[in-house]
C-alpha cells in the first residue's frame, strides 16, 4: 500500500512538473501580439497604397484636372486593390484567439482595421463618384446659357410679335427642361458615398425644381397666364439656388465632418491599441 501510495505521489509531482512548463499569461500575450504584428506589417502597403492615391486624387482636384476616366479608373483599381487586402488581413486578425489578458487589445484592433476598410471603401466610391457626377452636370451650364438669351429677347408692342417672342421663350423653356430631365436621368444611375450624399440629394432636389418649374413656365406663356409668371419665375430661381441654401450648406458641412471625424477616431483608437500594449507588458513583466 505504501508503495501505491509512493507511486502516486509521484504522479501528483511529475503533473505538477508539468503544469509548471504550460503557457504563461506573459507567453500567451507576447505570442499573441507577435501574430498580431505580423498582420500589422502586411497591412502597412495596402494603407500606403490608401494614403498615395488619396493624396494623389486629392492633388488633382485641386489643380483643377479633367479627372479623365482613365485617371480615376487607375485610382479606384488601387483603393479597391487596397480594400481587398485590408478585409482579407481583418479575417486573419479576427481568427486570431487572444488570451484573456489581449481582449481589449483585440477588440481595439479589430475596431481599427475595420474603420481602416471602411474609409478605404468610401474613398474608392469617392473616386469613382466625383468625375461621374461633373461628367453629368456638364451639360447643364450650355442649357442655362441658352435659356438666359432667350428669355432676354425683347419684342416689339405689337400682339403678333409678344405671341411670337412668348412661343419662343416656351420653347427655350422646354428646350431646357429636355436637357435637365436628361441631367436627372444620368444623375439617377450614380451612387454617391456618404460623403456626397447631402450635395447630390440637394443637386437633384434643385435640378427637378427647375424642371418642373420650367414647364409650367412654357405653359403659362402659350396659354396667356401671365398673372402667374412672376411667381414660377420666383420659384424657378429658388430651385436654382437650392444647393446655396444655408440647410444644405450645413449638411454637406456635416458630411464632410464625419468623414474626418472617422478618421480623428482611428488615430484615437490607434493610440489607445498602443497605450494597451504598453499597459500589458508593465503589467506581465
Amino acid at each position: 500500500m505504501r508503495k501505491r501510495a509512493t507511486f502516486a505521489t509521484l504522479a501528483v509531482v511529475v503533473l505538477a512538473a508539468g503544469c509548471g512548463q504550460q503557457a504563461t499569461p506573459r507567453s500567451e500575450v507576447a505570442s499573441y501580439v507577435k501574430q498580431v504584428n505580423k498582420i500589422e506589417s502586411a497591412l502597412a502597403r495596402p494603407l500606403a497604397t490608401v494614403a498615395t492615391t488619396g493624396s494623389a486624387f486629392a492633388h488633382e482636384q485641386a489643380a483643377g484636372g479633367t479627372l479623365t476616366s482613365l485617371l480615376t479608373t487607375s485610382h479606384e483599381q488601387a483603393l479597391l486593390g487596397a480594400w481587398e487586402k485590408i478585409v482579407a488581413l481583418k479575417a486573419r486578425l479576427a481568427a486570431v484567439k487572444a488570451p484573456l489578458a489581449a481582449v481589449r487589445l483585440r477588440g481595439l484592433l479589430l475596431e481599427i482595421i475595420d474603420g481602416q476598410a471602411g474609409l478605404t471603401r468610401e474613398l474608392s466610391q469617392l473616386v469613382d463618384f466625383l468625375p461621374r457626377f461633373s461628367a453629368a452636370l456638364r451639360p447643364l451650364a450650355p442649357a442655362t446659357r441658352q435659356l438666359e438669351l432667350a428669355l432676354a429677347q425683347q419684342s416689339t408692342a405689337t400682339s403678333s410679335s409678344v405671341a411670337a417672342a412668348y412661343a419662343g421663350k416656351a420653347a427655350a423653356l422646354r428646350q431646357f427642361k429636355h436637357a435637365v430631365d436628361a441631367v436627372v436621368a444620368h444623375l439617377g444611375g450614380l451612387e454617391p458615398p456618404p460623403v456626397s450624399h447631402p450635395q447630390y440629394q440637394t443637386e437633384l432636389a434643385s435640378l427637378k425644381g427647375m424642371s418642373s418649374t420650367a414647364g409650367r413656365l412654357a405653359s403659362a406663356l402659350v396659354g396667356g397666364q401671365q398673372g402667374s409668371v412672376q411667381p414660377l419665375l420666383v420659384q424657378f430661381d429658388r430651385a436654382a439656388a437650392l444647393n446655396q441654401t444655408t440647410a444644405a450648406q450645413k449638411a454637406q458641412i456635416a458630411a464632410v465632418r464625419a468623414y474626418d471625424g472617422e478618421s480623428s477616431r482611428l488615430q484615437q483608437l490607434s493610440q489607445a491599441a498602443e497605450e494597451e500594449r504598453l499597459h500589458l507588458a508593465n503589467t506581465l513583466s
